[in-house]
């Protein structure tokens, strides 16, 4: 997946769901949103895409985020980073795959799903679905042959546009709701 969908829609997400949430934690931390990529160094989807990488950095985040920022604000900056780690990871699943149970595993798992339209001559004669899926396992080596990687692509976009009018619309809702001031 691309790097702005990577980092848009986790945090247009969060942002969303909990308008609470303390947003210098929301943005400071957005950059794992995108790390798992620096990968692309050493092979890319291997050594930062899996899930003990994810666990390593929300834990570490945890602990030092203890003794700096309080135990509350810690847990929530921890699960913060597995959050935006996580969906990095589930952005990713698709062909070739990705190797979550790296460095104990040399396989990338995923999984490709399709649902299709069908119109048989014409809308006349009926609409009709189709899925179709796959599950991935291939080898750790069909990750590093990929070298390009799209910056933006139409489903990234409709993706971010989705959630920023999720974002939108529990805004103008909230204000809707809202009792008038006296």
């Amino acid at each position: 997946m691309e790097p702005l969908v990577h980092l848009f829609l986790p945090v247009m997400l969060v942002l969303a769901l909990y308008p609470r949430m303390e947003k210098r934690l929301v943005w400071g931390l957005c950059f794992l949103t995108v790390i798992p990529d620096l990968d692309v160094v050493v092979g890319h989807r291997s050594l930062l895409h899996n899930l003990l990488f994810v666990l390593l950095v929300a834990g570490g985040i945890w602990l030092a985020g203890r003794k700096t920022m309080g135990e509350e604000r810690a847990r929530i900056a921890s699960y913060l980073a597995l959050f935006y780690l996580g969906s990095h990871l589930l952005l990713d699943i698709g062909s070739p795959g990705v190797p979550l149970f790296y460095p104990f595993s040399d396989h990338l798992y995923g999984f490709n799903f399709y649902l299709l339209t069908t119109a048989v001559n014409g809308l006349g004669n009926g609409l009709g679905l189709r899925a179709q899926g796959s599950i991935i396992n291939n080898p750790l080596q069909a990750a590093t042959a990929m070298t390009d990687a799209p910056a933006v692509t139409t489903l990234g976009v409709v993706l971010v546009v989705l959630v920023l009018l999720l974002l939108v619309g529990r805004k103008l809702f909230k204000e809707r709701r809202a009792p008038p001031k006296p």
